[in-house]
């Protein structure tokens, strides 16, 4: 999907939730155009598994011009997970020196 918008600014994704997903999201050899020269916002809603910490890790070390990236918790993960991913996320690479990290 992401091939198609070339020019994207902003990517807002909610993350529905049925349970822990059965298959790891694999890391893309390719980074779209749009991720690498034009993404500037990213948001995250319902953040809570491995594989949306994969995502995120990926957008962040890849998104040159990010200046945003917004996490909203899945709310029924304990607190404990929570902390643990926030310092987890803020600790990972990022290509762009502007961005910042910001958890609901």
């Amino acid at each position: 999907m992401l091939k198609h918008c070339p020019k994207l600014q902003a990517l807002s994704i909610y993350l529905y939730k049925l349970g822990e997903p059965k298959v790891d999201w694999p890391y893309p050899e390719f980074v779209p155009s749009c991720i690498s020269s034009h993404l500037n916002t990213c948001s995250l809603e319902n953040f809570g598994y491995l594989n949306d910490f994969r995502f995120a890790r990926y957008i962040m070390h890849n998104a040159r011009y990010l200046r945003a990236m917004k996490i909203k918790f899945y709310p029924f993960n304990k607190v404990g997970d929570k902390l643990n991913m926030k310092r987890d996320l803020s600790s990972c690479l990022k290509s762009s020196d502007t961005c910042t990290l910001s958890f609901k």
